[in-house]
C-alpha cells in the first residue's frame, strides 16, 4: 500500500474569519500560499501514514460527512498538482489503479452503472476499498471535465462573479476493472460526500473554492438560495455601518467641550426651610402659680440676670428649706447604696434604692411648687414695672412683675417634623439668609408647635443685628465643593456623576451632592480642589474619551 506525505517545510497557519475556521499553507521554496478549510488540511496530514480507506472512514467518524477512498485519491492529485507532496511519493500514489465497487451509499445518489460501464471516477453511490486496488497497465482515455457544485455554507466571502474552473481529470491509468467506460455519462465532482441522514449536512468539496460557481442544475431553488446570502450579507454590513457610525464613532472622535476648575473646599452650611427676622425681645409679663402673701419683691429699673428671683410668696422659704434638705438626703442614700453595691448586700441594696427613689420623687414636687411660690427672670432686663407690694395677698395668675428683656430673640416658623426634633434648652446656630461664613451661636427658648424660639447669644461679629433675615442651621459639613449646576448630570442608570478632563482624556466620576441650589450644587465625595470639570456635559461623552478644551 502506498500513502501520501506532505513536504515537511510547509507552514500551516490556522486562522479564523466571519465565524469560519481556515488553514493557510504557504510553501516557502516557491513562495505561493493556499487557503484550505481547516477540515481539509487535516484530512491531507491524515493521508500520511494511512490509507484513503482508512481516512475515509476516520472524516465520516470525525466530521460526520461520508467520502470514499477514490475522492482522498482524487484530493492527494490535487495536493501533488499544487506542489504540497514529497515529489518521490507523488508518483506512486498518483500511479493508475484498479478498483472495484463495494456497498453502495444512500439511496440518493444515482444508481451504479451496469458492469460493462467504464468510468474514470466512482459514481456517488460507489466507495472505494484500497485492498481492492490491483495495478493495471492498459490507458483509457481521460475523463471529461466535471460539472462545478454549490460551495459549502461556510465558504469565504464572495470575490467575484466568475465560474470555477472544471477539476482536473484523475490520472489516466485509474479504471474500473468491472466493465467498459460509459462515454456519455458525465463525471462525477472532484469530491464525492454523500449526506449525512441525521444531521442533514450539506456536501462538501475538498480543495476549498475562492469564488463562487453556479448551481449544479440551475435551479431556481438555489438561485433563491443565493439571492437570500446575498441580502443577509448587505444587511450586516448596512447593520454594521450603522453601529459604528452612530456608537462606535462618535466615542472614538476628540471631543470639544468646555471646564472650569473645582474650587476650594468649604464648610458647608445646611439650613432648615423657613427664614425669620431678627428682633429684640417683648416685655415679659410674671404672675405667680398659686395664691399666697407676697414675702418680698424687687424695686422697678432694678437689672437682673437669667435665674434671679425677683418676687417669692410667703409659703416660698419654707419650700425652699425643705428641698435643701431633701438634696441632702439624697445625696446620703446615694452613697450608701454605692456602699452596699459594693458588698454585694442585697438587703441594703433594696432599702437604699428605695430610699433614693423616694427622696428624688419629693424633689420633683418641692421644685415644681417652689415655680408657683416665686418669680425668676428667663433672662437678662430691666424690671421695668412691680404691680404688687410686699405683704400684699394675690391670686394664681395675677400680673406680678414685668420685666422688659434686653435679649435678642429670632421666633421661626418651621415644617411641623423639623421642629418636633428641637428640644427647649438646645445650642443653636443662626446665619444670614445673604450667605457667607458668618454664624451666631444661639439657645433654643422654646417649641410650640411649629414655632421654635432662639436667643442669639452673639452677633457673628456684628454681622447679625436686628432687623435682618435669618436662617436657622440644621447640620455643618466640611471640605464641600461648590460646582455650578450644569455640570453634574444624571446618567439612564440614575447614577449622579461629572466628567473631569485629565490628559487629554474624559474620566466620569460619581458624585455626592448634598443639596442644589437654582444655580449650583455642592458635592461632598467625587470631585478634587482644582479638576477640569467639564460643564454641561452631554449623553454622548463617554468615559474614556479623548477630549480637547474649546
Amino acid at each position: 500500500m502506498t500513502t501520501l506525505r506532505i513536504r515537511k517545510e510547509l507552514k500551516a497557519t490556522p486562522v479564523e474569519e466571519a465565524g469560519v475556521s481556515y488553514v493557510d499553507v504557504s510553501d516557502p521554496r516557491s513562495g505561493e500560499s493556499m487557503r484550505l478549510y481547516d477540515f481539509e488540511w487535516l484530512i491531507a496530514e491524515r493521508l500520511a501514514g494511512s490509507s484513503p480507506s482508512e481516512v475515509a472512514t476516520w472524516a465520516h467518524q470525525r466530521f460526520g460527512f461520508t467520502t470514499s477512498a477514490h475522492d482522498l485519491i482524487a484530493f492527494a492529485g490535487k495536493l501533488d498538482k499544487l506542489g504540497f507532496v514529497e515529489t518521490h511519493d507523488s508518483a506512486a500514489f498518483g500511479r493508475g489503479v484498479a478498483v472495484r465497487p463495494t456497498e453502495p451509499m444512500a439511496a440518493v445518489a444515482p444508481p451504479p452503472p451496469s458492469p460493462a460501464a467504464r468510468v474514470s471516477t466512482p459514481e456517488p453511490t460507489m466507495q472505494l476499498d484500497m485492498d481492492a486496488i490491483e495495478l493495471d497497465s492498459g490507458p483509457v482515455a481521460p475523463e471529461p471535465p466535471t460539472a462545478p457544485i454549490a460551495p459549502p455554507p461556510i465558504a469565504r466571502p464572495i470575490t467575484a462573479e466568475v465560474p470555477l474552473p472544471a477539476p482536473t481529470p484523475l490520472h489516466p491509468s485509474l479504471v474500473l476493472t468491472d466493465g467498459p467506460r460509459e462515454p456519455d455519462r458525465p463525471a462525477a465532482s472532484t469530491m464525492q460526500i454523500e449526506p449525512d441522514v441525521e444531521a442533514q449536512r450539506p456536501a462538501v468539496q475538498l480543495i476549498s473554492p475562492t469564488v463562487p460557481v453556479a448551481p449544479i442544475d440551475g435551479g431556481t431553488e438555489k438561485r433563491s438560495s443565493g439571492v437570500v446570502w446575498v441580502l443577509l450579507l448587505f444587511l450586516l454590513g448596512a447593520g454594521g455601518y450603522l453601529v459604528y457610525d452612530f456608537l462606535i464613532a462618535p466615542g472614538m472622535e476628540a471631543a470639544r467641550v468646555k471646564v472650569s476648575a473645582a474650587p476650594a473646599a468649604k464648610e458647608f452650611v445646611k439650613t432648615y426651610d423657613g427664614k425669620a427676622t431678627v428682633g429684640k425681645a417683648e416685655g415679659l409679663v410674671l404672675s405667680f402659680g398659686e395664691a399666697g402673701k407676697v414675702a418680698d419683691v424687687m424695686v422697678a429699673g432694678n437689672e437682673v440676670k437669667e435665674g434671679t428671683t425677683v418676687a417669692r410668696l410667703d409659703g416660698a422659704a419654707a419650700i425652699e428649706k425643705e428641698l435643701a434638705d431633701t438634696h441632702e438626703r439624697e445625696s446620703f442614700y446615694a452613697a450608701q447604696l454605692k456602699a452596699a453595691q459594693a458588698k454585694n448586700n442585697l438587703a441594703e441594696v433594696k432599702k437604699n434604692e428605695e430610699k433614693l427613689a423616694e427622696k428624688r420623687k419629693r424633689i420633683a414636687d418641692l421644685e415644681a411648687r417652689a415655680t408657683k411660690v416665686r418669680l425668676v427672670a428667663t433672662g437678662p432686663g430691666t424690671i421695668a414695672e412691680v404691680m404688687v407690694t410686699a405683704g400684699s395677698a394675690v391670686n394664681a395668675g395675677d400680673a406680678a412683675v414685668k420685666l422688659a428683656d434686653k435679649r435678642t430673640t429670632v421666633d421661626f416658623n418651621l415644617i411641623a417634623t423639623d421642629a418636633a426634633g428641637i428640644k427647649a434648652g438646645s445650642a443653636a446656630a443662626v446665619v444670614p439668609e445673604t450667605g457667607g461664613s458668618a454664624s451666631a451661636t444661639a439657645k433654643v427658648l422654646d417649641v410650640n408647635g411649629s414655632t421654635v424660639k432662639v436667643e442669639l447669644l452673639d452677633d457673628a461679629g456684628g454681622t447679625i443685628k436686628a432687623g435682618d433675615a435669618v436662617l436657622l442651621v440644621r447640620a455643618k459639613v466640611p471640605n464641600v465643593i461648590m460646582l455650578p449646576l450644569g455640570s453634574v448630570m444624571t446618567t439612564p442608570e440614575g447614577e449622579v456623576q461629572v466628567f473631569v478632563l485629565e490628559g487629554g482624556v474624559l474620566r466620569a466620576r460619581p458624585v455626592t451632592v448634598l443639596e442644589r441650589s437654582a444655580t449650583d450644587a455642592f458635592v461632598s465625595l467625587g470631585v478634587r480642589a482644582g479638576d477640569q470639570v467639564v460643564q454641561n456635559p452631554t449623553e454622548q461623552l463617554k468615559e474614556g474619551q479623548k477630549a480637547s478644551v474649546e
